[in-house]
């Protein structure tokens, strides 16, 4: 025997009537009005029952309400996705509006200060809505690096931007992470001693690939530190002008400086007077007592 084919489940909170509301707006964009809709529909409907059906695929996120311009006769159109996503979380009108304005913030966050501006709700009722909402894992707090005592929220599924993180070179606890930094100095000074003149975007490459980080590095993130390398005399780098007019910047393991050279070793490298030493001055190699010391010392 052939098994049975299956009918698509109705949804059991959709009327057969919101049903036929759904069908007749499905891929009307600009929206019907309920003239249009009501001929569309497989059965009659009396206006009050239309009505109804409106207002609870309104109040679903299944529908949405547009407007014409001349007439403002009302127009009803598929709902879309973050309407019907907002629906579904079933918050109230506090929470509906918090939610909207911290996920137009995107990775940037809002501050509580501007929410209740914004919204000009009570202290009480901000304060309550946002507790529900990250009670449900909806938003989170985070901190910024250049102003901690600032509150700023996201959605909880969102990564902070680099300027309110800091970035890769902050842990989290916004603390400046010396320990991954120094780790990664030491990979890059061993890039570029295996295979030296790698450009910045072939070390932002090799570190990324190391599993050594939690966070991807992106290459200005690579060539703010290959800068600080740089400064401190840990790489040196080589540019390089191409013929079509750019510059080509490559890396590769600086030679350390000496800590001394043979003038140090003399009496005249930490003469404090040296400047003022001339054959047949007051200061002269010819009467400088500590050159003959030096030389009585010296094993010839």
């Amino acid at each position: 025997m052939p098994p049975r084919s299956r009918k698509p489940r109705n949804d059991p909170a959709i009327t057969a009537l919101e049903r036929g509301v759904l069908e007749a707006v499905k891929d009307k964009k600009h929206g019907l009005t309920d003239a249009e809709i009501l001929a569309a529909l497989p059965q009659e409907a009396d206006q009050n029952k239309r009505a109804i059906a409106y207002n609870s695929l309104l109040s679903k996120g299944k529908l949405q309400l547009l407007r014409r311009a001349l007439d403002r006769e009302p127009l009803y159109a598929p709902a879309k996705a973050e309407v019907t996503k907002l629906a579904g979380l079933r918050l109230n009108i506090n929470e509906t509006a918090l939610y909207k304005l911290i996920e137009e913030s995107n990775n940037k966050g809002i501050w509580s200060r501007d929410l209740r501006r914004c919204l000009n709700l009570p202290k009480v009722q901000l304060e309550k809505a946002l507790k529900d909402l990250e009670s449900r894992k909806l938003v989170k707090t985070v901190k910024s690096v250049s102003q901690a005592n600032k509150k700023i929220y996201m959605l909880y599924n969102i990564q902070p931007a680099p300027e309110l993180s800091g970035g890769p070179w902050f842990n989290e606890n916004h603390d400046y992470d010396t320990e991954c930094i120094r780790i990664i100095y030491q990979q890059v000074t061993a890039l570029v001693k295996d295979k030296p003149n790698l450009t910045s975007k072939e070390i932002c490459e090799k570190l990324n690939d190391s599993g050594l980080l939690n966070e991807k590095l992106t290459n200005d993130n690579v060539e703010q530190l290959l800068g600080t390398m740089v400064y401190d005399s840990m790489i040196a780098e080589q540019k390089k002008q191409l013929s079509d007019g750019t510059t080509k910047v490559t890396y590769y393991k600086s030679t350390p400086v000496p800590t001394h050279n043979a003038l140090t070793e003399t009496p005249c490298g930490l003469c404090p007077v040296i400047s003022q030493c001339r054959p047949g001055g007051e200061v002269s190699p010819e009467n400088c007592i500590y050159i003959d010391q030096w030389l009585q010392g010296m094993d010839w």
